[in-house]
């Protein structure tokens, strides 16, 4: 089992946090956490812990073969919340993602106005999500 602490240093070192537009639906985001490495052993012990997807990135044929393990939703808020305590260089980025997430788990009677038989996401949310969306891109920009 991995412990907070090395999840979180490995996370500040390997990864990544972003709310990403579905392409489906621009109105419909998600959090999603990528921890990337060329040794998918201990990429597979993080999806043994928490699950998501190992995808393997190829880029220039001189380098050592990429993977990247995608964790989306409620699983990459269960793995954000169980190293919040313990991230130091993205903290900033881990606290607005799981304020983001709170968020879009408000309940439908909240965050929604039924229109006929469909619920349609009120526009004050929908531009909260993407203001949560642009300050997390902000704080993900190189050499911040």
């Amino acid at each position: 089992m991995i412990s907070p602490e090395y999840a979180a240093g490995f996370f500040d070192g390997e990864g990544c946090v972003d709310i990403p537009e579905n392409s489906k639906r621009n109105s419909q985001r998600t959090v999603r956490v990528s921890l990337a490495n060329s040794d998918v052993s201990i990429l597979e012990k993080f999806k043994d812990q928490f699950g998501g997807g190992i995808h393997t990135q190829h880029s220039n044929p001189k380098w050592k073969i990429g993977r990247r393990l995608n964790l989306r939703g409620r699983k990459a808020a269960t793995f954000l919340k169980f190293i919040s305590e313990f991230t130091v260089v993205k903290k900033k980025q881990v606290d607005l993602a799981l304020e983001f997430w709170a968020f879009h788990t408000l309940g439908r009677k909240i965050r929604c106005v039924r229109v006929g038989s469909v619920d349609h996401i009120k526009p004050e949310v929908v531009e909260k999500e993407q203001s949560y969306r642009y300050q997390i891109h902000v704080l993900n920009r190189k050499g911040i």
